[in-house]
């Protein structure tokens, strides 16, 4: 059949690979028990059985996806939305109607979606994201926020490189012992997974 479909664009890591332990608790939020989605897990839950098509795109050199990233957002990087946009039309699971919704960077993603006023796009939810992100994350209220804006960099240049254990100092010490535990770093694309070392 043909879906509307929802697009999601995300430099978070579309989805993880658990490690094998099989007291991995991760494995209880986990829809096959060998991939965690930290990003969409709960809109697939949501839009997928109200009939709808999901895509979830690593933008270009991160996750699965090659490229270089010079910058967030880069003009390069947001042409590929609208490259990825086009192809999910062309695709037979597309009816042509396409959302688009996100949480910080991935709402961001979203806007710039929107910014080409493609008619097929019919909605974007972006959600928690910052709308200067020099006066809502680097200097609010006009005092810089070095500390977070290293610890942010540290964890997206770990992520970048697929070093779990880069990520230490960078993140609450829960969070890095869940991450450096339990997951083993990115999940290659089905089919995809030979081209896993050009990506990184």
């Amino acid at each position: 059949g043909k879906y509307p479909t929802m697009l999601h664009f995300t430099r978070y890591n579309r989805n993880w690979a658990l490690s094998g332990s099989v007291m991995n608790p991760v494995k209880a939020l986990s829809a096959d028990g060998i991939t965690y989605n930290s990003r969409s897990v709960k809109y697939v839950e949501r839009f997928v059985p109200s009939g709808y098509a999901w895509v979830t795109v690593d933008v270009r050199g991160t996750g699965a996806s090659g490229g270089s990233r010079p910058i967030d957002f880069s003009p390069q990087e947001v042409q590929d939305y609208k490259t990825v946009l086009q192809w999910v039309l062309e695709q037979e699971f597309c009816n042509g109607k396409l959302g688009s919704c996100g949480i910080s960077y991935d709402g961001i993603a979203a806007l710039y979606l929107a910014s080409f006023k493609n008619p097929a796009l019919k909605a974007v939810a972006p959600i928690c994201f910052p709308f200067d992100i020099y006066d809502d994350m680097c200097a609010p209220g006009g005092i810089a926020c070095g500390g977070a804006i290293e610890d942010y960099s540290q964890f997206v240049k770990a992520l970048e490189s697929n070093d779990l254990s880069a990520v230490e100092g960078a993140v609450p010490e829960n969070m890095f012992k869940l991450l450096a535990s339990h997951l083993d770093g990115v999940m290659p694309v089905k089919g995809q997974e030979g081209k896993m070392e050009q990506a990184l």
